[in-house]
């Protein structure tokens, strides 16, 4: 494990393996963690805010390898990359009028510290229709934060079912609203037809 940060040289650490278990399954992205430590020669430990920058695993094992610590300023604002979790149901999807692809997994973040989300979630109930989009610009982030990434980056979008027209499409966004399709219209008008 290493620490570093702005204005300190980087330091290796040594943990029990307990512990950085317990410390990965509490502290989420972008938590501070209160670090201590103990170091040879001082009777007292040094304290640190930190959060957790990079934790690598063994690709096979999934064993952790190697974790990064970050240690932060509180009165100093940084930038930090958040997941972006879906929520909800996206009407157009719902309706077979499309298929969701979320675009974007994570977006950039600025803020202090203690104000910085570990997760964003994005509701999607808003897509009522095919090729709507949610951008990176229309996320609500906590306050004393603000968007660090390309504001018209698309974080999900409801792309249309391959293989129909759009004629076909707006008949079917028609059916499930219960208005007459031009097929229906068509062998109204035609009363021989059936």
């Amino acid at each position: 494990m290493h620490l570093f940060g702005r204005d300190m040289a980087s330091q290796a650490l040594q943990v029990a393996s307990i512990d950085l278990q317990r410390l990965l399954r509490t502290a989420g992205r972008n938590a501070l963690v209160d670090l201590a430590v103990q170091e040879s020669g001082k009777r007292k430990d040094t304290s640190y805010k930190v959060m957790v920058r990079d934790i690598q695993h063994n690709p096979v094992t999934r064993e952790v390898l190697h974790v990064d610590l970050y240690r932060v300023l509180l009165t100093e604002r940084m930038e930090v990359e958040v997941p972006v979790v879906l929520v909800g149901i996206a009407p157009a999807v719902d309706r077979n009028q499309g298929t969701l692809v979320q675009s974007a997994r994570a977006i950039h973040v600025e803020g202090l510290p203690g104000t910085l989300p570990s997760v964003v979630e994005v509701d999607i109930s808003g897509l009522e229709e095919a090729h709507q989009a949610i951008h990176a610009k229309d996320i609500a982030l906590p306050a004393g934060t603000s968007l660090a990434s390309d504001p018209d980056l698309v974080i999900a979008n409801v792309v249309p079912r391959r293989g129909i027209s759009e004629a076909e499409e707006a008949e079917a966004v028609a059916e499930a609203a219960g208005a007459p399709t031009a097929a229906g219209q068509a062998a109204e008008e035609e009363p021989g037809r059936a």
